[in-house]
């Protein structure tokens, strides 16, 4: 079996977290072309706030005699198209930029747009920052918030 995870490490040095995987299980006896029951399933994206998901498929007629990058090439593939069918099913905005002063968001923007930071958060600024709480899947948020930013789940108070 072939295990893909897909991990975001923040700022490359953060508590890992894994978004997607894939699972490959040759079916045809190891031969030099072998077929493949894929299985893959994706978490919460934090970006587009789409539903996670999950699907069963087969990849046929991979050469194993290439590198195990052309197999991940095909798993990948196969996967996009996969969450491509999943339609436009979005998970409910948990907070919108009216959850913070207005000069944070202001600050958000300025850092969007790449400028660069010229001064230090006041400490209300960083109180409405300042992640209060901790989910099970390891996110920190405040504790005003009603649902995990990351996974969706609930706050259990």
């Amino acid at each position: 079996m072939l295990r893909i995870i897909v991990e975001i490490v923040p700022a490359g040095y953060g508590r890992p977290r894994e978004v997607a995987r894939a699972e490959l299980g040759n079916i045809s006896d190891l031969g030099k072309i072998s077929d493949y029951a894929i299985e893959v399933e994706e978490g919460v994206n934090g970006v587009t706030w789409a539903k996670p998901w999950e699907s069963h498929g087969m990849i046929c007629g991979h050469d194993r005699e290439q590198s195990v990058w052309a197999l991940v090439a095909k798993a990948a593939a196969w996967a996009a198209a996969e969450a491509e069918k999943q339609g436009g099913e979005r998970l409910r905005l948990v907070a919108s930029p009216e959850a913070f002063p207005e000069s944070v968001v202001e600050r958000m923007r300025k850092i969007a747009e790449g400028a660069p930071l010229d001064d230090e958060f006041t400490a209300g600024e960083m109180d409405a920052l300042d992640p209060k709480f901790e989910c099970a899947c390891g996110t920190g948020f405040p504790k005003r918030w009603n649902y995990c930013p990351n996974c969706g789940r609930p706050v259990e108070r």
